[in-house]
């Protein structure tokens, strides 16, 4: 189940539980320079008050959404099989120590 983080006209962040794991997942409606600078804050200030790492899907093939993940600070953690059937690229974002 889905719950809600944050909604804006710009974009969406809704938190899954998957098992122990949180995953996130992001519809971006509209994207300029000034919706990535407030992606990115707020962002940060949901990291700053985590103590576990979140996870989000990719699809591979995709490249648009690789580097928007990688520009948001996730990083490729695995390639693992998912509920679809279908392996998918799980990246991770994690509090540095």
């Amino acid at each position: 189940m889905r719950t809600l983080l944050k909604a804006d006209p710009n974009f969406i962040a809704h938190f899954e539980q998957v098992e122990n794991h949180t995953v996130i997942h992001l519809e971006v409606h509209k994207y300029n320079k000034t919706i990535k600078k407030q992606l990115l804050e707020n962002l940060a200030t949901l990291m700053a008050t985590r103590t576990e790492p979140l996870l989000t899907v990719h699809t591979s093939g995709d490249e648009k959404h690789r580097k928007f993940l990688e520009m948001m600070g996730f990083e490729l953690l695995i390639n693992a099989p998912c509920s679809d059937g279908k392996k998918h690229d799980i990246y991770i974002l994690d509090n540095p120590d």
